[in-house]
């Protein structure tokens, strides 16, 4: 039985090819010991048998939707061929998290450092056309614990004539969606019109101010990658817990604060002053193959004015989460048209939307973890952390899109483990400047960042 891509797993794939932006996850162990070689071995090939094992096989027929099938041959793991001292770590970590991985493949790899320290350091990026968040999460947990799930996916290509003749199928099945979507076009655009991008001012900045410049060339790559810093910031559980609750709030409420505390310090807000979180929701069901298995809601959040009182962060929240289970994402009517389109289409479509976002960020919160999760190699890592990462940018796509901001956090073992990523090109930040800034949002919290 063909295994196809579900309409936003195949509509994030058709992006992804046509725009040549990729969106991947990557987690992160670090350790003060060496690492148990043979046992990350097997985590691995645990991995490669698990969620992760599959890839994107292109249809026939444009409208029909793309195919899962099994990736047999996963790459073996990156040993680093040096040891690496603390202060590389993160761009090792950067390196590692822009290694090439596509839908098509390869869909993941790992990658592991030495430490002259006598630890060592263990990266694993996958690409969201594959799992996004809480599906990365479930598979590397799964792992972890030596319970890899089943691939879901076909193991192998069936003849070319089956092919077409399931994809023509397939396709005459998408003409009553198709034609419906082109129907609510119109309106989809209206409501999801980009803001003023003022790019202009931007632009001049980059040509023209050396400093600026200078930051830019720092965070491009030899390959003329532009790759938007990262930190990372471990807090205690029991602290953050506590702080929320003597704000009237809950864990995720104070993220929420300080994500939007963050974005306001970088000027990535709405002219009210606010900022616009982006929030993603988990859809997952039990035995979901789903790749993608989300949707997501928009809140406006002030954080000077929930300061001393967190309790409207959760009002809010909750009235946004309730109108938004009733009220499908505009955006979902538009799926069988952009898995529909040429390439060349689907780069203008897609850029249409993404063209001058200054002010959404994204607020990732994972959640609780079973601490097991920290066990890839037999034993619990000292660190650990999960983030979002960007690949395929070039420097002059930063002012044009407005650059971007994701914060997220994961709860395991008794640490929040906060992730700051992102870049505006109104307050450029290099990573040192980056990591400055959010100590400085954590401590106006009244919360104490632990050493990563």
């Amino acid at each position: 039985m063909t295994q196809r891509l579900a309409p936003l797993d195949c509509a994030a794939f058709r992006v992804e090819v046509a725009t040549g932006r990729r969106v991947a996850s990557q987690a992160v162990w670090k350790y003060n010991r060496p690492i148990d070689r043979e046992k990350l071995e097997s985590f691995h090939r645990r991995l490669a048998s698990g969620t992760l094992a599959r890839r994107v096989v292109r249809t026939c027929i444009p409208a029909a939707r793309d195919r899962w099938i099994t990736e047999a041959n996963p790459l073996p793991i990156d040993h680093h061929p040096e040891q690496l001292s603390a202060d590389d770590v993160e761009a090792w970590i950067s390196d590692k998290g822009h290694s090439y991985v596509s839908g098509t493949g390869p869909t993941w790899r790992m990658a592991v450092a030495e430490l002259d320290t006598g630890g060592a350091i263990v990266s694993v990026v996958a690409s969201h056309s594959v799992v996004d968040g809480h599906a990365f999460t479930l598979a590397l947990t799964a792992a972890a614990l030596g319970v890899p799930p089943r691939a879901p996916a076909d193991p192998e290509i069936p003849p070319r004539w089956k092919v077409l003749s399931a994809d023509i199928v397939q396709a005459t099945r998408q003409i009553p969606s198709i034609a419906h979507a082109l129907v609510a076009l119109p309106g989809v655009l209206r409501f999801e019109a980009p803001r003023s991008p003022q790019v202009e001012a931007s632009a001049a900045q980059l040509e023209h101010d050396d400093d600026i410049a200078d930051i830019y060339d720092a965070l491009t790559s030899p390959i003329g990658e532009f790759r938007f810093p990262g930190v990372s910031l471990p807090v205690s559980t029991e602290q953050w817990s506590a702080r929320a609750q003597a704000l009237g709030g809950t864990p995720n409420t104070l993220f929420m604060a300080i994500a939007a505390s963050i974005a306001q310090r970088l000027g990535r807000t709405r002219p009210d002053g606010s900022v616009e979180l982006a929030i993603p929701v988990s859809t997952r069901t039990p035995d979901d193959d789903r790749a993608n298995a989300i949707s997501g809601v928009k809140l406006p959040l002030d954080p000077s004015a929930v300061r001393d009182d967190l309790s409207p962060v959760r009002a809010d929240l909750k009235q946004t989460l309730i109108a938004a289970a009733t009220n499908p994402h505009p955006l979902e009517p538009l799926l069988p048209l952009l898995n529909a389109l040429p390439n060349i289409l689907v780069r203008k479509l897609a850029n249409a939307f993404l063209l001058g976002d200054y002010t959404s960020v994204g607020c990732s919160n994972v959640g609780s973890t079973d601490a097991r999760l920290l066990n890839i190699d037999g034993a619990p890592a000292d660190h650990m952390m999960m983030t979002f990462v960007l690949q395929g940018y070039a420097p002059r796509d930063i002012p044009k899109t407005g650059g971007r901001l994701n914060v997220g956090i994961i709860d395991n073992a008794g640490i929040i483990r906060l992730r700051i990523y992102g870049f505006d090109p109104r307050t450029p930040l290099g990573p040192d400047d980056l990591r400055t800034l959010s100590e400085h949002v954590l401590t106006e919290w009244g919360l104490d960042a632990l050493t990563w």
